[in-house]
């Protein structure tokens, strides 16, 4: 094998030009499948861009420095003799790809901010996949692994490739996955997916593979699926579509556990269970991988640190060495369409897959899928005859163009919001020869997540994506265009979200806060550098300096222009600043004032059947409550009349008790026999004794009651009112009176004494 080509950029000439002719064309032109984008950006404020052979870099934060020119840093590249049509970096922007229609050259970054400029800082390049694609076998589109940050993948098409011995031509379509960790797999893909569909009784040109794209973040098997889009408009699926080696959250793999053992088979699916049982092997191995895996499948969920990555390595050991994903597809397609001629495809959604596929015809197809799971090449043809998705319809967006749609070709790119990362409901459309805009289908992605499954949809609540167009490059005479070459999107902290857009001779940013005030180019260079401001400014030497170069490269003025967000203060305006974009304003002024005007008669036609529906409800309730009040008083008045009864009936018993009292009385003095006279004159006696008790026992109770209830008074005693000798009378009245109940109390301890001893005898 044939070393690789290790440079070290700063030991080349500041100047030095490159192994291509000046008068070569920037771009094939020619209609391929490769989807062209010249643009990269990254979190940190790096802007990427290949300009005429060139590739410069500059950090974009540099941008909110008003009154500065900003100067682009050449990295000097060598050995590129073949045309570059994309550039992609990796997620944590150290690798830069170049990607041509056979080629990719691999630039590894390493921009060392902290370390003087004149030290060495090497920038490694390598080519990559050797061998393998040529004139015949072409670059269709790259992506890296959303798991890890070495791990290229590469899809590509053999329009006639040499199966085997028999002389049969088969059309092969390959996805390669490459390690670019390791130089020996530089020129040998880790992996190969062929996605070629056995039962396909002819193979077309119309069955062209065109594009590729991973599935959502859902937490599961999403970001290790790979969808696969043909010309003819059929979708196709695999998965997991891992790398020998990758990096994951633990949480992903404890939830790819508890999915897996909850949507266990029945035990009559005996051509499921199989694949279920691989499939559990296969998570059991990543779960047996993570930290503490000993513990149980429970407390690994509640311990801290379940966002953190974990490096999973595969194949596990020789029973799943040889295991390999099985292709589903291509999906059911309800209902029925009509394709055009397909180019690109994503994915987005929180929890089921939105579909969007777009065609050559400016139209966007918009739909949701089954959620896919794993299936294994395990030579089960049951399986594989029943293992095929459904793909469910929902909207078609056809797009205005001013081209003739059969003789062009217009061809729309989809590339995501990074500041959408979370809601992942907002795709940036790329029109290469009108534009750019956006599609939003958060109303139609919300409204998916509420319900259970995707069969459960209600097919008949149409709900439209919202269209907005951010910028038009195309005029008003048909077929004239000013081409985009290259768009990227960034969220910085300082200048909030940008577009930036790369055409033949300009770089445009658009602040996407205003993206509803479209500009219109005609493709005409002075008519577009008009737009744009003067870029005759001190340079920027002091914001950030490039540790490619010992002096930096200066754009000519006639080739490139930088169209900046401007002083608003120095009386200088924005380019979207114009005639149109006020005119624009003014009527989504009017808009917004119709729409104020309706609003109160939209909320009362909206609400009127919940206020009456409410107003019954309150009537309702009223009339019981005064039920209940009615009910009460009837209970309170029931209650009364029935005390008074009670109390008449316990003052019936009380005379009752008395006139039984008397009767026995009147009996024992009646009934008793040989009593003599004494005793007899001793039980008169005592009865005359109990009637004068009985008199002033009611006495003596009101004159205690009166005796506790006079305040205590410590005064002296006044003249009293009445002389002596009444006093003196009352007094001896009060004592004999004393003396007579004496007497009496003392005959009656006697007479008792008498009785008691009478009853012993």
């Amino acid at each position: 094998m044939k070393e690789l080509n290790w440079t070290k950029l700063l030991e080349l000439p500041a100047n030095k030009s490159l192994n291509i002719s000046e008068n070569q064309a920037d771009l094939d032109e020619e209609d391929d499948k490769l989807q062209k984008c010249l643009t990269a950006t990254s979190d940190d404020g790096s802007f990427f861009f290949y300009y005429k052979k060139k590739l410069f870099y500059y950090n974009i934060r540099t941008l909110k420095q008003q009154n500065k020119k900003i100067s682009p840093k050449e990295i000097y590249l060598q050995d590129i003799n073949f045309e570059v049509h994309s550039i992609l970096l990796n997620a944590t922007a150290t690798i830069l790809s170049l990607i041509g229609k056979e080629r990719i050259v691999l630039i590894q970054l390493k921009i060392q901010k902290h370390i003087n400029i004149e030290k060495a800082a090497s920038c490694i390049s390598a080519q990559l996949g050797g061998g393998l694609y040529n004139d015949k076998n072409q670059i269709i589109k790259v992506l890296w692994h959303p798991y890890s940050k070495i791990h290229l993948m590469i899809l590509s098409t053999d329009s006639v490739l040499r199966y085997s011995l028999s002389m049969t031509f088969l059309q092969k379509i390959f996805v390669r996955m490459f390690n670019i960790s390791q130089a020996a797999y530089f020129t040998t893909p880790e992996k190969s997916f062929d996605f070629m569909v056995t039962e396909r009784k002819f193979s077309g040109s119309f069955e062209k593979v065109v594009s590729f794209c991973f599935g959502i973040d859902d937490g599961l098997w999403g970001l290790c699926t790979v969808y696969i889009l043909k010309e003819n408009g059929d979708v196709l699926t695999i998965l997991p579509v891992l790398p020998e080696k990758w990096w994951m959250k633990k949480q992903i793999i404890l939830n790819l556990y508890n999915y897996t053992l909850c949507n266990a088979p029945c035990e009559r699916d005996t051509h499921l269970s199989s694949h279920y049982y691989w499939t559990k092997k296969f998570v059991i191995e990543l779960m047996k991988q993570c930290p503490n895996s000993n513990k149980t499948e429970l407390s690994l969920l509640n311990e801290e640190g379940d966002e953190d990555l974990v490096e999973l390595v595969f194949p596990f050991y020789n029973l799943l060495q040889n295991l390999k994903p099985f292709l589903q597809g291509p999906f059911f397609i309800k209902p029925d369409s009509n394709y055009n001629f397909c180019h690109d495809i994503l994915m987005v959604g929180n929890e089921i897959p939105i579909c969007l596929i777009s065609d050559v015809k400016c139209g966007i197809t918009v739909g949701w899928i089954d959620t896919p799971v794993p299936v294994w090449s395990l030579k089960d043809e049951l399986m594989e005859l029943s293992v095929k998705p459904t793909l469910y319809i929902h909207e078609y967006i056809k797009l205005p163009s001013n081209f003739e749609e059969d003789i062009y070709d217009v061809k729309i790119d989809f590339l995501t919001d990074p500041s959408d990362a979370n809601k992942c409901n907002t795709v940036f459309c790329k029109f290469s020869e009108m534009g750019f805009f956006k599609v939003d289908v958060k109303n139609f992605m919300d409204y998916l997540d509420k319900s259970n499954d995707a069969s459960s949809f209600n097919t008949t609540d149409f709900l439209e994506s919202d269209i907005s167009w951010i910028l038009n490059t195309s005029s008003s005479e048909p077929g004239e265009f000013t081409t985009i070459k290259g768009l990227s999107i960034i969220d910085d902290v300082f200048l909030g979200r940008l577009a930036f857009i790369l055409t033949p001779f300009d770089i445009i940013a658009i602040p996407l806060e205003l993206e509803g005030a479209s500009s219109k180019y005609s493709g005409i260079g002075e008519a577009l550098k008009s737009k744009f401001l003067d870029s005759n400014m001190e340079d920027d030497v002091t914001d950030y300096k490039s540790e490619y170069l010992k002096e930096n490269f200066q754009f000519n003025s006639s080739e490139l222009k930088l169209t900046r967000v401007a002083n608003l203060g120095n009386e200088i305006y924005p380019h979207f600043i114009t005639e149109k974009s006020l005119r624009y304003f003014k009527e989504r002024y009017d808009e917004l004032m119709d729409f104020i005007k309706k609003f109160p008669l939209t909320i009362t036609e909206k609400f009127e059947p919940r206020r009456m529906q409410q107003k019954l409800e309150l009537e309702f309730q009223l009339n019981l409550q005064k039920e209940i009040k009615d009910k009460s008083e009837e209970i309170q008045k029931l209650k009364e009349s029935n005390l008074k009864n009670i109390f008449k009936l316990l003052q019936r018993h009380q005379q009752s008790l008395k006139k039984a009292d008397n009767l026995l009385n009147i009996l024992f003095d009646l009934a008793v026999p040989n009593l003599n006279e004494a005793e007899i004159s001793w039980s008169k006696e005592l009865k005359l004794c109990e009637t004068q008790v009985s008199k002033y026992s009611a006495t003596i109770g009101e004159l205690e009651r009166q005796k506790n209830t006079l305040p205590l008074n410590n005064k002296k005693f006044t003249v009293p009112a009445v002389n002596k000798e009444i006093l003196q009378k009352f007094y001896l009245s009060l004592s004999q009176e004393r003396l007579a109940i004496k007497n009496c109390f003392e005959k009656f301890q006697k007479l008792e004494r008498l009785v008691d001893v009478k009853y012993y005898e």
